[in-house]
């Protein structure tokens, strides 16, 4: 009978059928004592494996959620960008009389011009980085191992590092028009354009750009 116990799979059920082998074996008393302790060890074995798919389920949840809040995020922020309108009030500027042509109200106009005067046309990568990033939290649903700190640090070092030189390019090659400052906003010129009277034009283009396909890579 003993055998019996390498065809139990889990460990809480052989603790069981270990308690009431001994009980037969042992006599009455100190049988009883064993499978009271074998029922006890069962009881938290149990327990322990609810509190872990417990768990699970709710960061499986999460990730989940997270697909519809950075999506939405993500549409709120384009929406206020591709409607920005320098005749509504905003960070930079009071406006002109009349209505907010924002399609996120004015919210979206104080939004999106404080967004264009620190980054300019580069502002664009921000709904595309929360949308890549919900996707993949999306997708790693089904996995019980958290979130990899380091390799979520590294991708946001290589969003910021994308996005400063995209403002310094797009300082130093794109007109300004349109926007409340520079094509790259505050960013690009402060990195564009000091890049450039330290370097020459061509010097810092193609610094900028180095900087960009490693980052993105």
């Amino acid at each position: 009978a003993a055998n019996g116990l390498l065809y139990v799979s889990d460990w809480a059920d052989r603790a069981v059928l270990a308690g009431i082998l001994a009980a037969g074996a042992m006599g009455c008393r100190v049988g009883s004592i064993t499978l009271l302790v074998a029922l006890a060890v069962a009881e938290l074995g149990t327990r322990s494996a609810d509190g872990g798919d417990q768990a699970a389920n709710v960061a499986r949840g999460l990730r989940e959620s997270a697909l519809w809040i950075f999506g939405a995020l993500a549409l709120i922020l384009f929406a206020s960008l591709v409607s920005y309108d320098r005749a509504d009030p905003a960070f930079s500027s009071t406006g002109q009389p009349g209505p907010v042509t924002n399609l996120i109200g004015p919210f979206g106009a104080w939004l999106s011009d404080l967004f264009f005067v620190l980054f300019g046309l580069p502002a664009y990568l921000f709904p595309i980085m929360l949308g890549i990033a919900g996707y993949h939290l999306f997708q790693e649903r089904g996995s019980r191992e958290p979130v990899d700190r380091r390799s979520a640090s590294f991708r946001g070092l290589g969003f910021f590092l994308a996005l400063a030189s995209s403002c310094g390019l797009a300082t130093l090659h794109f007109s300004g028009d349109g926007f409340p400052n520079t094509a790259g906003g505050v960013v690009g010129s402060l990195l564009g354009e000091g890049l450039a009277n330290s370097m020459s034009f061509l010097g810092a283009t193609l610094l900028l750009f180095a900087v960009w396909l490693g980052s993105v890579s």
